[in-house]
């Protein structure tokens, strides 16, 4: 692939530019000009393109013990992710920001919902486990402040033939708010 420094640049470019879009207060000719700019720089982008946005295959994960979820997408969160043995985890030390809030100040549930499934479904691929999420309980136990520290955590529990139990949770500046068990289902290629 190409320079990953150049892609990680640009990568932060637009998550300061989804940001700033959410924000704007600027009046309408501004809107207009903006929106204009941005088709050209959208026309440059797509001259070449990639089929899905890159990210790392389900067979290169197994057995990697950390590795980058997200990493050049724009619009989800990126996860750094650790694993070792039966667990894995995952850090946002500046937490979310208001892109992703629900009630004022607080991180909207799916978004929890979202980088716990992220987690509990890559520490089974870390074990060669390929899968989907069959069901996810949950249980928000606390509200998750914005701009706080964020540890995702998983802990791979049982595997039962096609069947996969993985508890998650999140944890927000040291207090668990949300905690979760997932039933996954191994699939083949």
């Amino acid at each position: 692939m190409e320079n990953d420094d150049a892609r990680a640049r640009l990568v932060e470019a637009g998550r300061a530019l989804v940001d700033a879009i959410g924000r704007t207060g600027v009046d309408d000719a501004a809107l207009t000009e903006a929106a204009d700019r941005l088709r050209s720089v959208e026309a440059l982008l797509r001259a070449i393109e990639h089929e899905r946005v890159p990210r790392i295959t389900y067979d290169d994960a197994v057995g990697m013990e950390a590795y980058s979820w997200q990493r050049w997408n724009v619009v989800l969160p990126h996860l750094e992710m650790r694993f070792d043995g039966i667990k894995g985890s995952a850090e946002l030390p500046e937490g979310l920001n208001e892109l992703y809030e629900g009630p004022t100040g607080l991180l909207h549930g799916g978004i929890s919902v979202v980088l716990i499934d992220a987690l509990v479904t890559s520490l089974a691929q870390f074990h060669g486990l390929r899968n989907v999420t069959a069901g996810l309980t949950i249980n928000f136990r606390k509200p998750t402040l914005l701009h706080t520290p964020l540890t995702v955590e998983a802990v791979l529990e049982e595997v039962h033939d096609r069947k996969v139990i993985v508890s998650g949770s999140l944890v927000s500046d040291g207090k668990t708010t949300v905690e979760a068990t997932a039933v996954l289902v191994r699939v083949e290629r």
